[in-house]
């Protein structure tokens, strides 16, 4: 298991989901506040809310980390955060401000025929 704060040492049960729902809330706390005390405003959280969500489900559920498939967990983590953070602030700054939400059905229906899989690991 990692050394990784906030996963090292969680075991299976309640303290784990607790840990985890508290970390989530935080985070989103502070990503929050950070919009606004940049100036952006509201009319930001959702651009910036939905691209975020758009860069989990093409890196992580359609393919299951498929570009960092070889380097280790911990790494991953890093590497997608900073590479969603990077995606999500390219997209949001330039004229198409946000990724709109017509990708939802476009990623259920990739998952659910199995093309994502077959597209970005290879399955046949």
């Amino acid at each position: 298991m990692s050394d990784f704060w906030p996963f090292s040492g969680m075991r299976p049960g309640m303290a784990r989901g607790v840990r985890v729902i508290a970390s989530g809330w935080a985070l989103g706390w502070l990503t929050a506040k950070a919009v606004f005390w940049t100036g952006l405003g509201p009319s930001w959280l959702f651009p910036i809310i939905g691209t975020i969500y758009f860069f989990i489900a093409f890196f992580n559920f359609t393919g299951q980390n498929w570009i960092f498939g070889e380097v280790p967990p911990h790494r991953q983590f890093g590497v997608l955060l900073v590479l969603i953070a990077g995606l999500t602030y390219v997209i949001n700054s330039s004229e198409i401000r946000w990724i709109p939400a017509w990708w939802v059905p476009l990623v259920k229906l990739g998952l659910s025929t199995a093309l994502f899989p077959y597209l970005t690991r290879g399955m046949k």
